[in-house]
């Protein structure tokens, strides 16, 4: 009996299946793009891609290491070089998915080596006080202080995971110390690194929106399915209706679309993806725990949680804007993979 290739022929029904589905639900996918363009244009690119260029800035120009040189106390408790410290840094305060972008500038220019990057990729990814308080706090909660909190928990399990991750962080293999680029080379590699990633994760972001939204059509489909897909758009329609501790969790596991955008990011390194997903499920459970304990010490009023049912819809200066954003990300980029640059770091899937 002759045996049937399942995987030669489940990609195209599925294409095919997916074609019929967009053909048939125009109208929910159109507005999911449109919702999409607005989230990137309004808010994610605004908030991650000053932090995309500083990061690689940074790295490029070595502006952390008068004070990274002095914290190898900190890096002998979390088990890292001291050079790792950057992402530990730039993950915390720069958001998804700033921490794995800064750890493959740092192992594309030789300042940690394979085994430290992969560590740093596993447990460096934090969402940011951008998203966490300004975002989901101010603007979802309508409470600051819920937002620290969750942002507190949030940097708790990145530190957490990095102390308990211990294997192989100081292998026999050292990292090859490179040149520092001039200001010059740094600003233009920072640019273009930025807008590649920058126009990654809006693609992302437009590709699991249309997921999402036609997955509402289905029966069994509920909010944690829809934060556990794409972090962004789940907050904005379930953060009233969800429990604090499964808000730290999402927050924590980052979303398969935050996932996505990683590995385009840290291809080079050569991470294993199911230990990149066990990683973030721990991340979630101990973002959650933390918030729950935090929550014991200094409770928030329930109101801020419960009394939010309405679709939220985060505040925007116009659709112009936002369009007009992505247009001149994308004009830059076309610009910039023309240049024959003599010193060419990837930092990003192209």
């Amino acid at each position: 009996m002759r045996k049937i290739n399942l995987r030669k022929y489940a990609l195209p029904v599925f294409s095919a299946l997916a074609i019929v589905v967009l053909l048939v639900y125009t109208n929910t996918y159109k507005e999911s793009v449109r919702d999409a363009v607005l989230a990137c244009g309004n808010v994610l690119i605004p908030s991650l891609f000053p932090f995309f260029f500083f990061s690689s800035f940074i790295v490029y120009t070595d502006s952390l290491s008068p004070i990274t040189r002095h914290m190898g106390i900190a890096g002998k408790i979390l088990a890292i070089p001291k050079e790792g410290l950057t992402a530990v840094i730039l993950s915390v305060i720069g958001g998804f998915p700033v921490g794995a972008k800064t750890t493959a500038a740092l192992y594309a220019e030789g300042k940690v080596n394979r085994q430290q990057a992969k560590k740093l990729t596993y447990c460096c990814v934090g969402a940011g006080p951008g998203f966490l308080v300004t975002f989901i706090g101010e603007n979802l909660l309508g409470s600051k202080q819920a937002g620290l909190m969750l942002l507190a928990s949030d940097a708790v399990s990145v530190l957490v995971l990095l102390a308990v991750n211990r294997r192989g962080a100081y292998d026999n293999c050292k990292a090859k110390k490179v040149k520092t680029l001039s200001l010059g080379e740094a600003i233009v590699l920072s640019t273009e690194g930025a807008v590649r990633t920058t126009l990654s994760m809006c693609g992302f972001v437009m590709i699991f929106t249309v997921v999402n939204n036609l997955l509402t059509l289905m029966p069994y489909y509920n909010e944690y399915i829809s934060n556990a897909l794409e972090i962004t758009s789940g907050t904005i329609n379930h953060s009233g209706s969800m429990p604090y501790e499964a808000i730290a969790f999402f927050v924590g596991f980052g979303g398969i679309c935050v996932h996505f955008q990683i590995y385009g990011v840290v291809r080079e390194i050569g991470i294993n993806k199911l230990q990149f997903v066990l990683m973030r499920i721990l991340q979630g459970i101990i973002s959650g725990a933390t918030l729950h304990i935090l929550l014991k010490i200094f409770p928030v009023s329930k109101a801020v949680f419960g009394n939010l049912t309405a679709k939220i819809v985060p505040s925007i200066s116009g659709t112009v804007w936002g369009a007009a954003a992505i247009i001149m990300l994308s004009v830059i980029f076309l610009i910039s993979i023309g240049r024959n640059n003599k010193r060419e770091v990837n930092l990003c899937a192209e």
